[in-house]
């Protein structure tokens, strides 16, 4: 699967080095959004073997996290000011936040011998590992399904455009598992932090190469957009299946854009004038986000956006105005 993450969505800095006396051993954890990767390192940090390294970041803090545990929660200007003074071994924005690793944190507890667990995404796991890759081990986070990855953002309250949004990235961030020094798949909690558990002592015993990993899952899943033209509380839709055109969102193309194809599909086939809406290549969110596999297993996540009506036209022939259902 392709990535979708358009250029401006995520930007790493080059990774300077480190001093040289670290001792002890960085484990990150990477993996998409919504895998389970926090609930996962809490075991490392209650077996005592590491503990958990607050990266800084300029997002919002979330129920049932702590500043200074999870992340230094900053202001943008403080950041700024962090990454004017190189106090960020590496730094990057995504989701229009910014993460960074905190360089005296992570000096402070490697210095004196102590083994630290973080959650880093993938560009800054990769500019860590450059700078320091004799300390740090990837660990990657994978759910069984796609699907597992939507329900467990709803259920930690992300909204439809985060999830969207972080979705597009998900291809980029299946490839680092290839890359990653151990895999674990996430389908119970329980079973998967006693694994990541068990990497964690091994590596500190044996060494990086003892890691037992799972395999990595080639998941069959595409992204796909639709408009649906509204006015009115009603909907204009074909009274046979499929009521409206569903189109592929190709690598690198914003949502947004490929519901422009398929509302364009949608005004050839009614042979009505639609206000196409201008070409556009940021992201803008849906109103919702689908889930279902085909018939060859393949998983479909589709991103539905409205399209205003002036006014409610007589439907041509096999069209009808249908009621939006909330």
């Amino acid at each position: 699967m392709s990535s979708h993450v358009p250029s401006e969505l995520a930007r790493a800095s080059s990774a300077p080095t480190l001093t040289p006396t670290q001792t002890g051993t960085l484990f990150i954890i990477a993996g998409p959004a919504g895998a389970g990767k926090n609930r996962l390192m809490q075991a490392v940090t209650q077996s005592g073997l590491a503990h958990q390294v607050p990266t800084a970041t300029t997002r919002a803090i979330r129920p049932g996290e702590a500043q200074g545990r999870e992340h230094l929660f900053v202001s943008r200007a403080e950041f700024e000011r962090m990454r004017a003074d190189d106090e960020l071994v590496e730094w990057q924005e995504i989701h229009h936040n910014l993460y960074g690793m905190h360089r005296p944190t992570l000096e402070a507890a490697l210095n004196t011998g102590e083994n630290v667990i973080a959650d880093i995404d993938i560009y800054g796991a990769k500019a860590a590992r450059a700078a320091l890759p004799d300390q740090v081990v990837t660990v990657f986070v994978q759910t069984p399904t796609i699907a597992d990855l939507i329900d467990r953002m709803r259920m930690r309250g992300e909204s439809t455009a985060s999830i969207a949004l972080r979705l597009l990235r998900v291809g980029s961030e299946l490839e680092f598992a290839q890359e990653s020094d151990a895999v674990i798949t996430n389908d119970a909690v329980e079973h998967a932090s006693d694994k990541l558990v068990g990497i964690v002592r091994a590596v500190l015993d044996d060494g990086r190469s003892s890691a037992v990993c799972d395999p990595i899952i080639h998941y069959r899943y595409a992204l796909h957009a639709r408009a649906i033209p509204v006015c009115g509380g009603a909907a204009l839709a074909r009274r046979r299946a499929p009521e409206y055109p569903v189109v592929a969102i190709t690598e690198n193309e914003a949502p947004a854009q490929a519901a422009r194809r398929a509302l364009a599909e949608t005004e050839a086939l009614a042979g009505l004038p639609l206000p196409v809406p201008a070409a556009e290549a940021a992201f803008r969110a849906p109103l919702m986000i689908d889930h279902r596999r085909d018939e060859d297993g393949v998983e479909i996540v589709t991103y539905t956006y409205l399209v205003p009506l002036a006014e409610q036209t007589a439907p041509p022939e096999g069209w009808h105005w249908t009621t939006v259902t909330p």
